[in-house]
């Protein structure tokens, strides 16, 4: 009994084994649907503010007819893009071009959405990476100005006043 009962976990574990799927690196690599994009992820590593942040991901088509992207969202305003925008034949690549404003700093994990003509589902590609604080921290900040700041009432210097009095009891012995 002891041993049929081995033998049985022995199978069922394999099974499992052998019926997973093969993801060794999903990140890399991704087909979904008439293309394959060489990498879902764009990393852009740590980056200095202000600096030029720009990447590409690159697709290629496998089906037999030609392929189309009818438009590329980016998830926020912080992500620009640009895309080939004629058809890419059968075994031919395309691009999608990204940029990310580095004048936000920190980490950042943004999406695009990509929608080919004649599928449903949009693609999602991602943006990651981190934005390093400005290096000359005196160099001045611009915030912008709120209600609050506009419109905040500041005690003055009593020894002020007492000048404004003086100057008042002079002029007023003058008048007399």
């Amino acid at each position: 009994m002891k041993k049929l009962s081995i033998i049985i976990i022995g199978v069922l574990f394999s099974t499992f084994m052998f019926a997973q799927e093969n993801k060794e690196n999903p990140e890399k690599t991704a087909k979904t649907g008439n293309v394959v994009f060489k990498s879902l992820i764009y990393d852009f590593g740590t980056l200095k503010y202000g600096q030029d942040a720009q990447g590409e991901f690159v697709f290629k088509n496998i089906s037999k007819s030609p392929v189309k992207i009818g438009n590329v969202k980016p998830a926020c305003g912080c992500t620009g893009t640009d895309w080939t925008r004629e058809e890419i034949k059968k075994n031919k690549t395309g691009v999608i071009k990204v940029s990310y404003d580095t004048k936000r700093v920190g980490k950042f994990d943004k999406a695009i959405f990509v929608y080919f003509e004649g599928q449903n589902e949009p693609i999602q590609l991602r943006i990651k990476g981190e934005v390093l604080a400005q290096e000359n921290p005196e160099q001045e900040i611009v915030k912008p100005q709120t209600q609050d700041t506009k419109s905040k009432k500041f005690k003055s210097d009593p020894s002020k006043k007492h000048k404004k009095a003086e100057v008042q009891e002079k002029h007023s012995e003058k008048n007399q």
